[in-house]
């Protein structure tokens, strides 16, 4: 058996005792998808779809805060102006390239008030700030005394022109003049190129911040891509812990797109799709070729996977609280399975936090090795490997064989070598089942032919459609007659247990409130034209099977079992201790021996006898026992002549009686639990 079909059990048997379902969702599906960001198969499902979108990735260590938003440009008369200091190096433009936009959106130099006066022209002349009304790109520095164009500047020839640039224009008088100073510079072509640059530089982004910017958006993007594949995750993990907690199969045999039936987790999957944009956009990307998309995951390996994490997860909550409670009982079985290989199930038995005892399955594996020895070093093994111990088993719960109980060398006694206080019990419902085992199949002859008249009336009449619909409406007609409608909640015939010996309480009950219907069923069969000569005369043989002895074995034994199967489901609960499975066990001995009484079979008697006349038997002394002859006896005479009704009471009732009551005391006659 496979690891992921291991661990479907796993989970399809313990996650509904530990969570609701929507707690088990919350926990598993996000423990699982940690999980699964570890393994190989999936680990792409969470990383970009393409080069393009990792290269929009951050730095390492850096997120969407980090990154800057995009700046926006200053006016042309900036807030903050440099220093007394930084006015000798303000003309100088940085080499930097931060240092330098920084520069630049800061905008022209204006120094503000305290011009200097100059001499031109026999008049002191100075720059006037009105001046710079209407020119932007006018800026003045004081320690030089001269007036320059910031664009011509920062973005100008260094060839074309050096006033405006590097020498600075002090001819005050000509300023204003027109097609001289200020006018002349303004309608050159130099500067008009200049001045469209520093334009473009306001409107536009330096280039760094627009790759911070798309790399904002690729990482938006992908983070935008990586939060819907989680939610696509969340949806199938979702659909994974409903189908394993119904035990629903996941697979298809045909799981193609033109197929009807793609198996469950397919079908169930698209379903939700078309109620959820995040998965149906998955599924329409995947499209038909689900090797091209690499964060497919409706593959079978990535459902066994998701099974795999849930499993993971359901067994850790169970380690943890095994290991919390500390000390622990292991409940062990074997079964074969479709390969024919035997699979060993490990449960373990523990009180939680509140007290509670809980049963859960902690792992199924192959046993290759069926000796005591193996055993032993199997669960030794599994145990370790789930960080429990051995000292810390308190009890051992297995079937009978000399494997499991044996006291010198069994698994029992090998485990008990290493925890003193591991006690074995046996199975309380396994001996129980074999008491009726062996009352009915090696005991009383009897009750061994009358179980075979009950399997072969089954077979018969559920063995046919026709035969069961011609039943079926016979046991309409015969409740209509009785004024009932119901027929003690049996409508038909119920199959022969081949193991479960106590659940045939249901079938005994079945034929006991369907007699009379199983009856003329029988008769119309034998006369009807519309059957075969053998089913005719199988239904004729049945019919003359049903005669007295078999009524009173139907009344005795339905009883006998409803008592046997209350004690016997109520000796499988998980939360049964073992105080009060030996109260049970010693009052079912004492219910069955308080039944060896005249008074009881008188009482099983008179039932048989209403059943026997509702179907129209009649009860018949046998003739009288042919004597032994004298020549071979000479106590001939003193022999008792039996009646058929003690004959009944002595080698049916009180038979099955004394069987019941021996094997009870030979099944439960000591408990392991008080040796030393």
């Amino acid at each position: 058996m496979t690891d992921h079909l291991i661990n479907y059990v796993i989970v399809s048997t313990c996650s509904r005792m530990y969570f609701t379902y929507r707690t088990f969702l919350f926990l598993s599906s996000h423990g699982c998808i940690e999980k699964m960001k570890k393994q190989s198969t999936l680990t792409v499902f969470f990383q970009a779809k393409s080069s393009a979108a990792n290269d929009s990735e951050p730095a390492p260590g850096a997120t969407s805060s980090d990154v800057d938003s995009t700046p926006t440009t200053s006016s042309t008369q900036a807030e903050a102006r440099p220093t007394v200091d930084e006015r000798e190096t303000w003309l100088n433009i940085p080499d930097d390239r931060n240092t330098r936009d920084e520069y630049i959106r800061r905008g022209p130099y204006r120094d503000a008030g305290n011009y200097r006066q100059t001499v031109i022209a026999g008049k002191r002349r100075s720059f006037q700030p009105a001046w710079y009304d209407g020119r932007a790109w006018l800026e003045y520095n004081q320690v030089k005394d001269a007036a320059f164009c910031f664009p011509c500047r920062v973005f100008g020839k260094p060839t074309y022109e050096t006033t405006f640039q590097r020498e600075g224009f002090r001819h005050w008088n000509r300023a204003l003049e027109k097609n001289r100073g200020f006018d002349k510079h303004a309608k050159s072509k130099e500067h008009l190129s200049s001045m469209v640059s520093w334009q473009y530089f306001k409107d536009s982004n330096p280039i760094d911040a627009m790759l911070d910017r798309e790399r904002r958006r690729g990482l938006e993007t992908v983070n935008e891509d990586r939060q819907n594949r989680y939610n696509v995750l969340l949806i199938l993990f979702d659909v994974t812990n409903t189908l394993s907690r119904l035990r629903l199969p996941f697979r298809g045999h045909d799981e193609s797109e033109f197929s009807q039936n793609r198996g469950v987790f397919v079908e169930v999957a698209n379903l939700v799709s078309r109620w959820n944009n995040d998965l149906a956009a998955h599924l329409y990307k995947a499209g038909d070729n689900p090797k091209a998309y690499p964060s497919y995951v409706m593959s079978a390996s990535s459902q066994n996977e998701m099974i795999n994490s849930s499993a993971d997860q359901v067994r850790e909550q169970i380690l943890r609280d095994v290991k919390s409670a500390k000390y622990f009982a292991l409940c062990l079985d074997t079964t074969p399975d479709a390969g024919r290989q035997d699979q060993l199930s490990v449960i373990v038995r523990y009180t939680d936090s509140n007290g509670q005892i809980r049963e859960d399955m902690l792992d199924l594996t192959r046993a290759e090795d069926m000796t005591a020895e193996g055993l032993y070093n199997l669960i030794e093994a599994t145990l370790t490997k789930f960080g429990l111990r051995l000292a810390d088993v308190r009890g051992q719960g297995y079937d009978g064989c000399s494997t499991m109980s044996g006291c010198y060398s069994g698994l029992q006694t090998r485990i008990r070598q290493e925890s003193k206080q591991a006690y074995y019990v046996h199975c309380y419902a396994h001996p129980l089942n074999l008491v009726i085992v062996d009352t009915n199949c090696s005991g009383n002859v009897a009750v061994r032919n009358f179980f075979g008249t009950v399997g072969a009336l089954y077979d018969f009449i559920e063995g046919s459609t026709k035969r069961h619909a011609a039943f079926q409406a016979i046991r309409e007609a015969v409740h209509m007659e009785a004024g009932s409608e119901s027929s003690g909640g049996y409508r038909t015939l119920h199959s022969m247990s081949s193991t479960r010996w106590s659940a045939r309480v249901d079938n005994c009950k079945a034929l006991l409130n369907n007699l009379l219907g199983v009856v003329r069923t029988l008769e119309t069969i034998s006369t009807s034209s519309n059957f075969d000569r053998k089913t005719a005369g199988d239904a004729v043989g049945l019919v003359k099977s049903l005669d007295f002895e078999f009524c009173l074995a139907l009344v005795i034994m339905s009883d006998l079992l409803a008592v046997s199967h209350v004690v016997s489901k109520s000796l499988q609960s998980p939360k049964l201790n073992i105080a009060a499975a030996a109260s049970q066990v010693q009052c079912l001995k004492d219910e069955i021996a308080s039944r060896r009484a005249d008074e009881k079979f008188a009482a099983y008697w008179n039932e048989a006898s209403s059943v026997a006349e509702t179907i129209g038997v009649e009860y018949n002394e046998r003739r009288r026992p042919r004597r032994v002859s004298r020549r071979l006896d000479d106590m001939w005479r003193n022999e008792a002549q039996v009646s058929e009704k003690d004959r009944l009471r002595i080698e049916v009732y009180f038979d099955v009686i004394d069987r019941l009551t021996v094997a009870l005391a030979a099944r439960f006659s000591a408990d392991v639990l008080l040796e030393p």
